[in-house]
């Protein structure tokens, strides 16, 4: 899965990738720290434990908003492929945690 999702990654058009990062990017996207705040019983935070600069943003975030955090240990970026089980534990507790 892994080498089927860089050979997938590879293939992509550079200048669109980049014309995507102008318009999705984290510096083209307004602060959502209030919406979040707003709904912070029924928000939850997960960021991979190698990914130093969104576990600085999700820290930042949730010491504002007090959403809480959870840090998918041997992760970086992306969870979903690295650590799927750690992650499905994760969404399983924060889900438990709300819907009780």
């Amino acid at each position: 899965m892994r080498a089927r999702r860089r050979a997938e990654r590879s293939s992509l058009d550079p200048a669109a990738l980049a014309g995507a990062l102008e318009v999705l990017g984290l510096g083209a996207m307004p602060d959502l720290g209030p919406a979040l705040a707003a709904r912070a019983d029924r928000a939850h935070l997960v960021v991979g434990a190698d990914d130093y600069r969104f576990r600085t943003i999700a820290g930042d975030l949730a010491a504002r908003t007090g959403i809480p955090v959870d840090v998918v240990d041997d992760s970086g970026h992306d969870p979903t492929l690295e650590a799927p089980a750690a992650l499905a534990t994760i969404i399983a507790r924060a889900v438990s945690r709300l819907t009780t």
